[in-house]
């Protein structure tokens, strides 16, 4: 995917402008914010389902990136180290969300406890209804059935 650069961007290197963040230049962050706020979003946006809500996590993400930036070492790209943070910031919100709504989607003691293990899988066979119809034409010869038919299985 394409990172967002105008012209005079592209000649910065993503560690340059990590160096500047470092130093404090708030404009080179911006810079990065702009080159991975697609990318960010699109991730956040998968997982969450809600662009009003990808976009807030999204900011929350690059805030929490801005607070951090003197601990980036640059042992890795700035888009693997943010990844990391945006990862973290959307699993918190979720699980956040998931306790708020009574979280037993995922919750396996309820699952072991009202499940029994050596229950069948499929689902009893029932009658198909329409056996119990029978075939009438109409008027217009469109078929109808009748409820007192009673198909003949003997042969």
């Amino acid at each position: 995917m394409e990172t967002e650069r105008t012209p005079a961007q592209a000649d910065v290197s993503e560690l340059d402008l990590v160096r500047q963040c470092q130093a404090g230049q708030t404009d080179a962050f911006d810079q990065l914010v702009i080159r991975y706020r697609t990318r960010v979003f699109a991730m956040i946006y998968n997982m969450v389902h809600n662009e009003q809500d990808a976009w807030d996590l999204a900011q929350e993400s690059f805030v929490k990136a801005w607070k951090s930036i003197g601990r980036f070492k640059g042992k890795s790209s700035f888009y693997t180290w943010i990844y990391r943070i945006v990862m973290n910031v959307t699993i918190d919100w979720l699980r956040k969300r998931q306790i708020k709504a009574g979280g037993a989607e995922f919750d396996d003691s309820i699952q072991l406890k009202e499940i029994d293990p050596a229950s069948k899988t499929v689902p009893k066979a029932i009658p198909f209804p329409t056996s119990e119809w029978s075939a009438t034409k109409s008027a217009t010869g469109s078929t109808k059935r009748s409820p007192n038919f009673r198909p003949n299985t003997e042969q």
